[in-house]
């Protein structure tokens, strides 16, 4: 896939109305066709959705809703359930596209990455998140990482593997395991 400064700025950028400013910036610039806006336009108004008049990241959401199979399957019929629900995650974040051109890969594989971005960024500044027990204590930076790695690989490496779906997970993976590794400097933790 080839890369330009603005596919960089734009996959990097995790405020939503920024990201809309850069892709209006595209549009204004380059036109519709030439650097595959109709495309980036598409996902971006799948992934930000209103309800209830607020603003709703919606591949966030299909990442929130997987997480909760993560732990595993209890009841019969739960893991038949998990699948349908990834199969419609992966819909609604458009994997279709992973099979399609060059410009239509590089779109969802910046999608993908900010997405990955937005969460690690997310887990980080959640006090809960990074305390030690209900809120109170903050892990050391090590430790925050280390549960940021095991968030991110329980969506990209582990539920994929209980649920049989490793393929269909795979270009997620590589755009989550990128974007820990650019965040962090390595992918030990995940792999």
């Amino acid at each position: 896939m080839s890369e330009n400064l603005w596919s960089y700025e734009y996959r990097k950028e995790t405020v939503s109305e920024k990201r809309a400013a850069l892709l209006f910036r595209l549009k204004e610039t380059e036109g519709e066709n030439p650097s595959g806006y109709a495309v980036r336009q598409r996902l971006f108004d799948a992934r930000y959705i209103e309800e209830d008049g607020r603003e709703i990241d919606a591949f966030i959401r299909g990442w929130v809703m997987l997480s909760f199979y993560q732990k595993g399957f209890f009841l019969p019929g739960e893991k038949t359930k998990a699948v349908e629900e990834a199969r419609g995650v992966l819909s609604d974040w458009h994997m279709e596209l992973a099979d399609g051109d060059e410009i239509e890969q590089q779109a969802l594989y910046d999608e993908l990455y900010n997405m990955t971005l937005l969460y690690m960024t997310l887990c980080e500044t959640d006090k809960n998140f990074g305390s030690l027990f209900f809120g109170i204590g903050k892990l050391k930076d090590d430790r925050l990482r280390d549960k940021v790695a095991g968030a991110v690989r329980g969506l990209a490496i582990d539920l994929p593997a209980k649920l049989g779906m490793e393929s269909d997970f795979t270009f997620f993976r590589r755009a989550a395991m990128d974007a820990f590794d650019e965040r962090y400097g390595t992918t030990e933790g995940i792999s």
